[in-house]
C-alpha cells in the first residue's frame, strides 16, 4: 500500500496478487491495482477540452510499458472497441505488441488481450470496477506507456471514492478471457442469470432489416399487421412464441429520442395490451435515448426527475424506472432493449464529468427490472457496458453485431451483421447471452421503401445457423408469406423451444494470431462451440469466408476441452463420418459464402456406440433434445425430450474394434399419451464387435443403417 498526498488531496494505491492453480485454469494469476481517494478529490479533470479528456486518464495507475521481447517471445493482442460488443465492421483492434503499438483505448475502447504467438499465453488489462468511469489510455507523455485510471474527463471523485483495474493470466486467449469473465462475476457476486422466453423460443422481429421495419402491407395498421402475422404463422405452424417491436410504435421528438414511451394511436388504435391479447406473444420493447422534451420530466410537467442538457435528458429517479416497467407489463413486457445506449450516455456532458451517474442510470435501470421480473438486452454498448453488466443479474442477454440492413442493402463487403465470433467470446464470458439481430429466412421478398433500394436477404442459410449457435435470441423478420419453414424449423423443435449448445461459436485462439499477424491460423472466420452433457463435449466448427485451405488439429477442434477422448467427426448432414483422435487431423478448404463448412465431433463410449444427434437441425446434439447420455461399457443410453407428436430421426454410430463405422438412424414419434412434453429412451448394446438393439419407446424404431 502507497500513500500520497498532492495539494491536500489523499491518494492510496493499492495492489494484490491473487494466483489459483485448478485443472480447468492452471495456473491463472490477477493482480488488481486499487486507487483509493478517502477524503474524495475536486478538479481532477486531465484537459479542459471534453472530447481529449474522455479519451484520457487522470490517474495513472497502473502505467504500463509495451517493451519490445525476443523474436521467439512475439506477442499480439486484441483490444474490444467501438459498439456492440467491438462488433462493428472498424470495431475490435487487432495487431503486434510491443514498443511501437498504438491503442485506440479511451471511451469507446475495452479490456485489452495480449498472448504470446508461440505458447498462446494470455493476459487481460481492463477496469475492475467502476467500469462506466475507467478508461486505458495511450500515455500522452511517453507514447511506449498505457496507462489504466479513472477517465480524464470527470470533474470530481466524491469521499471515499475508489477505482481498481487487473491485469489477469491465463493458459490461452479464450481461457483467459472465460476465466477473466468469470473471476469478475464472481466477484460482483452475479449469478448465472436466468434465461428468459427470448432466449428459449423461436421468436420474430421488426428491428432495422425486418420487412416490418418501418413497415406494413398497403392499407395495414401496425396493429392488424401484428394480428396477421400472428395468423399466418399459426396457419403454417411455425412456432413463434414473443416479438420484438422496434423504434416505430413509440413518440419520438425532434432528435428521434423518446418523449412518450407507450404506443401512437396511428400504430396501435386499441392500444398495445390489444394486441398482446389478442397474440398472446410476451414483447421485447426496443427503447432509445431520451428526448429534452420527454413527458416524464419535471421540468416538462411530469413525476420525475431527470438531466436535461440541450436536447437530450436522462433519467435520475428510481421511482421512474419502477414505473415505466410496469407498466410495460401491461402489455407483455419481457424483455427491455435499451438500443443506442452508448449515444445516450454520449449526447450529455454530466454522463462523462459526473463520477456516480451513469453507475445509478444503469442501477435504477436494472434494480425495476429485478422488481418487476422483466430482463434487459443491452445494445449499440462499448465494451465499458458489458463490464458493468456484471453487477446487476436483470442484464442477460446483448447484441453483439451491427443491424441487419447494413447486410441487406450491402453497405460493406463483408457480411458484419453475421460476423459475431470475437465479440461473442467476451459477451458470454460476462454472462451475456449473444444476440445477432434478426435475418430473412428467405433471399428474394417484395420491395421496402425503407431500405431506399431492391434488396435481397444475403445467405439465409448461414444467418440461421449462426443466430442458433450464439444461445442468444434466434428471431427472424420476414413478410407475411415469405417464410422458408424447412430452414427456420433446423433451429427448433416444433413448439419453437431452441436447439442450441452449451456455448456459443467464437472464434478459435488461431484465429487472433492470424488476424495479428497474418499467419498461423485461418485466413477466415473460424469459430468453435460445444455442447456438454454429464460430463461428455460435443463440439462444433463453422468455417466462413476461408481465403486458404487450413488444417485443423485435434487441439484446434476441442479448444482447450480436451479430454483425450476417440471422436467421430461428421458433417451436418451426416454425410461424411470420419474417426478423429488426438492424432487425427483434417483440412477446411476455401470456401465463399453462401457456402460454410459446419462440423461436429461426437466423442466415442466406451460401449464403442457414438450420439451423431438428431438430423435435420444446426445443433444435432442439444441439451434440450438430448436430457441425458450415459454408458456402462456394454450399453449406451440416450434420454430424449420431445412435444407430444413430434418425429425426430436420431442417428447412433458403431465403431468397431478396427475403427470401422456403422451409422444407424432411428425414428421416433413422442408418445400421444403424454402432456405436452414427452421422453424416449434408446438402448444399444454391443459384444465382442457386434451388436444388438433395445428400443423402449412407443413408435420408435430403426430406419437406416449405412
Amino acid at each position: 500500500m502507497f500513500t500520497f498526498n498532492a495539494n491536500g488531496t489523499t491518494f492510496i494505491a493499492i495492489v494484490k496478487d491473487y494466483t489459483t492453480s485448478n485443472d480447468n485454469d492452471p495456473n491463472s494469476c490477477a493482480i488488481v491495482f486499487e486507487q483509493h481517494f478517502p477524503q474524495g478529490a475536486n478538479n481532477t479533470q486531465s484537459s479542459s477540452h471534453l472530447s481529449t479528456s474522455i479519451n484520457s486518464v487522470s490517474t495513472e495507475f497502473p502505467s504500463l510499458s509495451t517493451m519490445n521481447l525476443q523474436s521467439n517471445q512475439e506477442r499480439g493482442y486484441v483490444e474490444y472497441y467501438d459498439q456492440v460488443v467491438g462488433g462493428m465492421v472498424n470495431g475490435t483492434k487487432h495487431g503486434v505488441w510491443n514498443s511501437t503499438t498504438k491503442i485506440a483505448g479511451g471511451s469507446e475502447g475495452g479490456p485489452i488481450f495480449i498472448f504470446n504467438r508461440e505458447t498462446q499465453e494470455s493476459v487481460v488489462l481492463s477496469p475492475w470496477s467502476n467500469f462506466m468511469v475507467g478508461n486505458i489510455a495511450q500515455s500522452s507523455s511517453h507514447q511506449n506507456y498505457i496507462n489504466i485510471g479513472i477517465m480524464g474527463s470527470v470533474s470530481s471523485y466524491p469521499v471515499n471514492y475508489s477505482f481498481s483495474s487487473v491485469i489477469f493470466s491465463g493458459p490461452t486467449l479464450r481461457k483467459t478471457v472465460n476465466s477473466f469473465g468469470y473471476a469478475l462475476s464472481y466477484l460482483m457476486n452475479k449469478k448465472q442469470p436466468s434465461s428468459d422466453i427470448t432466449e428459449d423460443v423461436l421468436g420474430y422481429s421488426t428491428d432495422n432489416g425486418a420487412f416490418y421495419y418501418y413497415n406494413t402491407d398497403s392499407n395495414t395498421t401496425y396493429q392488424d399487421q401484428m394480428i396477421k402475422l400472428h395468423d399466418y404463422f399459426q396457419t403454417q405452424e411455425i412456432p413463434v412464441a414473443h416479438i420484438l417491436l422496434d423504434s416505430w410504435w413509440y413518440f419520438q421528438g425532434s432528435t428521434k429520442g423518446v418523449v412518450n414511451w407507450t404506443a401512437r394511436p396511428s400504430i396501435f388504435p386499441d392500444g398495445l395490451q390489444y394486441v398482446y391479447e389478442k397474440t398472446q406473444w410476451p414483447v421485447q420493447g426496443h427503447n432509445r435515448y431520451w428526448d429534452a422534451k420527454t413527458v416524464y420530466a419535471k421540468q416538462n410537467g411530469g413525476d420525475y426527475n431527470f438531466i436535461i442538457e440541450g436536447s437530450y435528458a436522462i433519467p435520475d429517479d428510481q421511482s421512474f424506472w419502477n414505473y415505466l416497467f410496469t407498466e410495460g407489463k401491461k402489455w407483455g413486457l419481457i424483455v427491455y432493449e435499451q438500443d443506442w445506449l452508448h449515444n445516450e450516455w454520449e449526447f450529455l456532458t454530466s454522463t462523462k464529468t459526473d463520477a456516480t451517474l451513469s453507475q445509478r442510470w444503469l442501477q435504477q435501470m436494472a434494480n425495476a427490472a429485478s422488481t418487476t421480473g422483466i430482463k434487459i438486452q443491452y445494445c449499440m454498448a462499448w465494451a465499458r457496458f458489458a463490464l458493468a453488466s456484471v453487477q446487476f443479474p436483470s442484464v442477460n442477454q446483448i447484441r453483439v453485431s451491427d443491424d441487419y440492413e447494413v447486410d441487406l442493402i450491402r453497405k460493406f463487403p463483408a457480411p458484419v451483421n453475421l460476423y459475431v465470433g470475437v465479440s461473442s467470446l467476451l459477451a458470454y464470458s460476462l454472462g451475456l447471452k449473444p444476440s445477432k439481430d434478426v435475418f430473412w429466412t428467405t433471399e428474394n421478398q417484395p420491395y421496402v421503401p425503407r431500405y431506399k433500394v431492391n434488396v435481397t436477404g444475403p445467405y439465409p442459410s448461414a444467418h440461421a445457423a449462426v443466430a442458433t449457435y450464439t444461445t442468444g435470441p434466434v428471431t427472424f423478420g420476414d413478410g407475411v408469406n415469405y417464410t422458408n419453414k424447412t430452414l427456420i424449423m433446423k433451429s427448433c423443435m416444433i413448439n419453437g423451444t431452441l436447439l442450441q449448445p452449451t456455448s456459443p461459436f467464437v472464434a478459435i485462439n488461431e484465429y487472433f494470431i492470424y488476424r495479428s499477424f497474418g499467419s498461423g491460423g485461418p485466413a477466415g472466420e473460424v469459430w468453435h462451440s460445444d455442447t456438454f452433457i454429464n460430463g461428455f463435449y460435443w463440439h462444433h466448427l463453422i468455417s466462413m469466408n476461408l481465403e486458404s485451405s487450413y488444417r485443423v488439429s485435434y487441439t484446434i477442434f476441442t479448444q482447450g476441452t480436451d479430454q483425450n477422448h476417440s471422436y467421430l467427426r461428421y458433417d451436418n448432414e451426416f454425410n461424411t463420418i470420419d474417426y478423429f483422435d488426438q492424432n487425427s487431423t483434417f483440412v477446411l478448404e476455401p470456401s465463399q459464402l453462401p457456402k460454410f463448412d459446419l462440423l461436429h465431433l461426437s466423442p466415442i463410449f466406451e460401449s464403442g456406440w457414438s450420439l451423431l444427434g438428431e438430423y435435420g437441425k444446426w445443433v444435432p446434439v442439444s441439451s434440450r433434445r438430448i436430457n441425458n447420455v450415459t454408458d456402462d461399457g456394454q450399453n449406451i443410453f440416450v434420454y430424449l425430450n420431445g412435444v407430444v407428436g413430434e418425429k425426430i430421426s436420431v442417428s447412433l454410430a458403431y465403431v468397431g474394434g478396427d475403427k470401422s463405422i456403422k451409422n444407424y438412424i432411428f425414428t421416433c414419434v413422442f408418445d400421444q399419451d403424454v402432456i405436452y412434453l414427452s421422453s424416449a429412451v434408446i438402448m444399444l448394446s454391443s459384444s465382442q464387435n457386434k451388436f444388438s438393439s433395445n428400443i423402449r419407446q412407443k413408435e420408435l424404431s430403426p430406419v437406416s443403417d449405412s
